[in-house]
């Protein structure tokens, strides 16, 4: 079984840094102000757009998806104050 991975962002309003995921089934956790989007997208092979992962969910609320390997990022649409957390879910 692999180590659990989990990457967390706090207090955010704008897209941040992009991260790695090391690919499996993972759970987009997040909480916002007002009634924006979030989305999960995934470094594409030109090595600078992103395309979409995850499709979109509401600023409060839950998703699981499947992820390759590679880079993603947040990509936040009209909400504020966002908690998320994006957690690899165990079971490989």
């Amino acid at each position: 079984m692999r180590a659990q991975e989990s990457i967390q962002f706090s207090n955010i309003s704008v897209t941040p840094a992009r991260f790695v995921l090391s690919g499996g089934k993972y759970q987009s956790a997040v909480i916002g102000t007002g009634f924006g989007t979030v989305a999960v997208r995934q470094l594409g092979p030109n090595g600078l757009t992103t395309v979409s992962a995850s499709g979109n969910h509401a600023a409060n609320g839950l998703l699981v998806f499947d992820a390759t390997p590679g880079t993603y990022e947040l990509l936040i649409t009209t909400t504020t104050a966002v908690y998320a957390s994006i957690t690899r879910i165990p079971g490989e």
